[in-house]
């Protein structure tokens, strides 16, 4: 069939019952069926290999590991002994630098990303594997942290939010901070 005469038929408004008849062989419940898996699959999100997942996975860890130590190293700077004057002016230039709030958006996306590849990473092998469960526990090399990751990721997480209500959401304003000194420890 020339498909551009087909084309020509529908932009010329011809009679519904017209095209149906001359065309009845293409637009078979097969044909059409075909054609709606087609533009479904069209249409869905492109979908990634499982190694593709896993080195996405362990990039964004990466990134998220690198930024621990200095997160954790700014934040040694409350106990030096100066009266807090460190810590006032790491919290000054980390509220008002504009690099550090481009960085902050990339790291809570890196976050999100990383959860939810996780997640879908984990429902996948789960859904691979089916309901078929050993009666012989595994023999397999792989190590324990491989195994529970998904749980202490959970964990981690719980750990996070906790952390960014307390000390995140408050410059938004989402968490009334209590009345202490957090410069001091007071």
């Amino acid at each position: 069939i020339d498909l551009t005469v087909l084309v020509e038929e529908v932009m010329e408004e011809t009679p519904k019952e017209d095209f149906l008849r001359r065309n009845k062989e293409f637009l078979t419940p097969s044909a059409i069926n075909k054609l709606k898996e087609t533009i479904k699959n069209e249409m869905n999100l492109v979908k990634f290999a499982s190694i593709t997942k896993k080195m996405t996975l362990a990039a964004v860890g990466a990134f998220l590991l690198v930024f621990l130590p200095m997160h954790m190293g700014l934040n040694l700077c409350i106990i030096r002994d100066d009266g807090g004057e460190w810590y006032r002016n790491v919290c000054h230039f980390m509220g008002t630098n504009w690099i550090v709030k481009i960085f902050e958006v990339l790291l809570i996306a890196s976050v999100l990303l990383h959860v939810i590849v996780a997640i879908i990473l984990t429902l996948e092998n789960r859904s691979a594997r089916g309901s078929v469960r050993y009666h012989v526990p595994s023999k397999t090399k792989t190590h324990f942290g491989s195994k529970w990751m998904i749980y202490t990721g959970g964990v981690v997480f719980v750990f996070m939010v906790i952390h960014f209500i307390n000390f995140y959401f408050v410059k938004f304003g989402v968490v009334v901070a209590d009345d202490s000194d957090t410069y001091t420890m007071e």
